[in-house]
């Protein structure tokens, strides 16, 4: 594989991350959001493993 193709194909898997929904995060934004997470799961504020299956279903079509 030679140095172009390498970057046609991050390139490529770049437009189609925005494509299909995900966004583009940056270390900061990655910790603040996890960091809340983990504060609200500290409160209490959990979903049931059968919430959490049906929204992973919903949203990756697994």
């Amino acid at each position: 594989m030679g140095y172009d193709f390498v970057i046609s194909l991050v390139d490529r898997l770049s437009d189609n991350t925005e494509a299909k929904g995900l966004r583009i995060m940056s270390e900061d934004d990655l910790v603040a959001e996890l960091t809340e997470s983990i504060e609200s799961s500290d409160k209490g504020n959990t979903r049931s493993a059968q919430e959490v299956s049906v929204s992973m279903r919903e949203k990756y079509v697994v």
